[in-house]
């Protein structure tokens, strides 16, 4: 699991500097490629530990899936 996290991390700190490169919100422009170029429906749920080691928010996917209840920290989920 550390290989993937790190992998992770690495796109990410690139996809920012990308960003950063021509002044894009790198969360907004993470939804449009993703809508464009993914077919389908994000598919919960999450390892969130992970993401959030790679520095990976939720406010990259998660408005992306149907269901936030599945993305959400468990101490913020309906009835918890």
């Amino acid at each position: 699991m550390t290989d993937e996290i790190t992998h992770v991390s690495v796109g990410k700190r690139w996809f920012n500097y990308m960003c950063g490169i021509d002044r894009l919100d790198p969360v907004s422009k993470w939804h449009s490629r993703v809508k464009r170029y993914f077919h389908g429906d994000l598919k919960p749920p999450f390892n969130i530990a992970s993401r959030n080691a790679a520095r990976f928010s939720a406010a990259f996917y998660g408005p992306l899936v149907t269901r936030d209840d599945l993305v959400a920290s468990p101490e913020k989920r309906p009835g918890a």
